[in-house]
């Protein structure tokens, strides 16, 4: 990979460098993650679990590829004929699939693309409170501890910024 170099992580975590044979460039090689469950949201799946992505590729597939267990929440839960009318959009086929959950929103306060974009302010709100341990400490008890479930934390933000 690219973008650790001068990075502390290749002394903490031991990472080590190399260079490609056929280009002579230098790429950081670090051991493969082995999650023990991926979970990820994306747009639509069918109740079987055949999982659809819009937008530009991100490694979700790979993490979700990755790992023993997956569970994929959604933003709706369509027929699987809906499904099949564009079969190439499919790019987590059901038998790869644990778990999946319909969940409006479940990227909040990330985007979902074709559903909703970033909500920045409470991107800013996390940024803000991460800076120190008490902060992030509020700011869990407040948004994920604090609320029984997710519907609970939509409507804390949902009015205010959806």
């Amino acid at each position: 990979m690219k973008g650790l170099e001068g990075s502390d992580l290749l002394k903490i975590r031991g990472f080590k460098t190399v260079t490609c044979p056929y280009t002579g460039e230098s790429y950081i090689a670090c051991p493969k993650i082995e999650p023990d469950v991926a979970i990820m949201h994306g747009q639509r799946a069918d109740e079987y679990g055949n999982v659809q992505l819009e937008g530009p590729p991100l490694d979700h597939v790979i993490m979700v590829k990755a790992a023993p267990k997956k569970i994929i929440s959604v933003e709706e839960i369509v027929p699987t004929e809906k499904i099949r009318e564009n079969p190439t959009a499919t790019v987590i086929p059901h038998y790869m699939v644990d778990a999946i959950v319909e969940l409006p929103y479940g990227a909040h306060p990330a985007s979902c693309h074709g559903y909703y974009e970033s909500d920045r302010e409470h991107v800013r709100e996390y940024a803000k409170a991460s800076d120190t341990p008490e902060g992030l400490q509020s700011y869990l008890e407040q948004y994920v501890y604090g609320v029984k479930d997710h519907g609970e934390y939509m409507g804390m933000v949902k009015g205010v910024r959806l």
